[in-house]
């Protein structure tokens, strides 16, 4: 969809360029935006394949994710102040999972954070990642 904002690269670290909007492809070579940049995109793609949101650069040649590659659950674009969020708000939205009620919720290392069928902390897979990340920083 048309997508005219400016928008702040944030999370320490610079974003590779894609050539189109699937995190599973190679990069740009040589090609980043980073971290405190502050970028134009043109355009915006939720992707239904990966969930991720996709942001079309105005002055290079590719496209940006808005989480991060490694950690989905890390926002790594903002938007500037009074500016709307650059991810469409049914992408802000808990995920409802089936295999949710039947697989218990597991931090990074598969410890197991709640029995099958009991929502995670929160009640969605994010606030899980959430609190699984204070759990290990506590440790």
């Amino acid at each position: 969809e048309v997508f005219g904002h400016s928008v702040r690269v944030v999370g320490g670290a610079s974003l590779p360029v894609l050539p189109k909007p699937d995190v599973l492809v190679e990069p740009i070579k040589g090609e980043t935006v980073a971290s405190g940049q502050i970028v134009e995109v043109v355009a915006r793609y939720a992707s239904p394949k990966d969930g991720r949101v996709y942001l079309r650069l105005k002055a290079q040649a590719g496209w940006i994710s808005t989480r991060s590659h490694a950690d989905f659950a890390k926002v790594v674009v903002a938007p500037l102040k009074g500016q709307a969020s650059v991810e469409p708000q049914r992408c802000l939205e808990p995920i409802e999972s089936t295999a949710l009620t039947f697989l218990p919720p597991v931090d990074g290392s598969a410890a197991v954070l709640a029995p099958p069928g009991v929502p995670p902390a929160g009640g969605s897979p994010a606030a899980a990642v959430a609190a699984a990340a204070a759990a290990a920083a506590a440790a």
